[in-house]
């Protein structure tokens, strides 16, 4: 069976010391008792031979204590992890299953555990679309965000995921950082023409190949002076984490579109039209 009958998933996650098929999405198993015909024999007493059959991959061989002890472990680590970036019990059972899944592919031999679970804990936030930053994961565990990065890339390359993820959309960040600037009463209001400026830089192609924080920065520094208020670029750098140079590269890309050169009114009027520029990929311009 390649799918998941409950939710449709076509994540599954083979288990060897159960011997069962589950689901990565929604944790439903979907088989069980797979029996691998992996024959090994030993010698007797009286020179006769016996038959032992192995479950699981051919190789793959973890005791059950063993592998309950390390699950012990990394659910302990995790329930940490996730506590401080406010996930829920749901988001450490899923991460629970792609560590698991990890393990099966031997991905954390030689690597630290707590980036492995980091990078796990990471994957089902971009599953699910929370509005956390790998960053994020960062701070807490102080590790370098490129180390952490380089990590998340081999585990979705080990687990064969870098196609099932959602790209990563800017605007589930506009709110957070909003109110993280400290704008009061105007967080909101600011916020919500930040979604509709990430919109229009998505029409105009601004957004592709660009990091989210750099896209929520520019906007919120846009938005804010639509809004008659001057945001500090220092400010903002602070909050979405990434240089003022990148920022200011999305500005002055913004500026040279048409609708760049409207004001508060007319872009609320205008900022989803689509006769208003709609400019074609960079390369074709």
């Amino acid at each position: 069976m390649s799918t998941c009958p409950t939710c449709g998933g076509s994540s599954l996650i083979y288990d060897p010391s159960q011997g069962h098929t589950s689901c990565f999405e929604c944790g439903c198993v979907v088989e069980e008792s797979h029996i691998v015909l992996d024959p090994t024999f030993n010698e007797e007493t009286g020179g006769s031979y016996a038959a032992k059959f192995s479950t699981g991959p051919s190789g793959y061989h973890l005791p059950s204590e063993s592998r309950e002890t390390t699950i012990a472990r990394a659910r302990q680590r995790l329930t940490q992890l996730a506590s401080q970036l406010r996930l829920s019990e749901h988001h450490i059972e899923a991460a629970i299953r792609v560590y698991t899944l990890s393990l099966q592919k031997r991905f954390s031999r030689g690597r630290k555990l707590d980036r492995v679970l980091a990078a796990c804990l990471y994957v089902v936030c971009r599953r699910d679309k929370t509005p956390h930053m790998l960053i994020d994961f960062s701070e807490i565990m102080r590790v370098n965000v490129f180390v952490l990065g380089h990590t998340y890339l081999q585990l979705i390359r080990a687990i064969d995921l870098p196609d099932r993820l959602p790209v990563i959309d800017p605007s589930l960040y506009i709110h957070r950082f909003a109110y993280q600037l400290g704008l009061g009463t105007q967080s909101h209001a600011i916020a919500t023409t930040g979604l509709r400026l990430i919109a229009r830089m998505k029409r105009d192609w601004i957004q592709f190949g660009r990091r989210p924080s750099g896209i929520c920065g520019a906007c919120l520094l846009v938005a804010a002076k639509l809004h008659d208020i001057e945001l500090d670029v220092n400010d903002v750098v602070k909050v979405v984490k990434i240089s003022g140079s990148t920022i200011k590269k999305r500005l002055d890309e913004f500026a040279e579109t048409p609708v760049g050169q409207l004001n508060f009114s007319e872009f609320e009027e205008r900022y989803n039209d689509p006769t208003l520029g709609n400019n074609g990929p960079p390369s074709l311009n």
